[in-house]
């Protein structure tokens, strides 16, 4: 496969397999090269000391960037991955909400916009919806936007390639 993501490297460890597994698959299929593994003494603590592990990655490998999942939903945390890849020359964006309950985007050019909204709910059941998905001029862009009960999170794409990705 031919993608932006070819041989970029991910190694994905936590305490869930199913969520794992399901993570590499999809990392796999975008053209990364996609290994996870949950084999730890302790993977609970290896989680609450995040910070000494990713110290201990950045003096291996200063190139190394180490993304923090914000939730157990496949296709967010493959967004995430592909945001800290993003290319050199593509300028991230950060999605935000105004007063007005619209989600607000800025586009630096003309381009195929879309957004996606995921929710998780307390029974940690996701659900993604695509918001937007059309051709914008460059801009300061509102949508209506209506959070759903539980967290809430928002993924950028522009020309298919994500340059943003937020809790909200």
């Amino acid at each position: 496969m031919n993608s932006i993501y070819a041989g970029k490297r991910v190694l994905s460890i936590g305490a869930r397999r199913r969520v794992l597994e399901a993570l590499t698959e999809a990392l796999n299929r975008q053209g990364f090269s996609a290994v996870w593994t949950n084999r730890h003494k302790d993977v609970s603590f290896l989680i609450r000391e995040f910070d000494a592990l990713a110290q201990a990655y950045r003096e291996q490998n200063p190139d190394v960037t180490i993304v923090d999942g914000l939730a157990p939903i496949t296709n967010l945390l493959v967004d995430q991955i592909k945001l800290a890849c993003l290319p050199d020359d593509v300028l991230p964006v950060r999605p935000e909400t105004d007063r007005e309950r619209h989600l607000v985007i800025e586009t630096r050019e003309s381009c195929h916009l879309t957004i996606k909204h995921y929710t998780l709910n307390w029974l940690f059941q996701s659900k993604e919806t695509v918001l937007v998905n059309e051709t914008v001029d460059a801009g300061r862009h509102k949508f209506p936007f209506k959070r759903s009960g539980g967290r809430n999170f928002v993924t950028v794409l522009q020309d298919g390639i994500v340059t943003g990705v937020t809790s909200l």
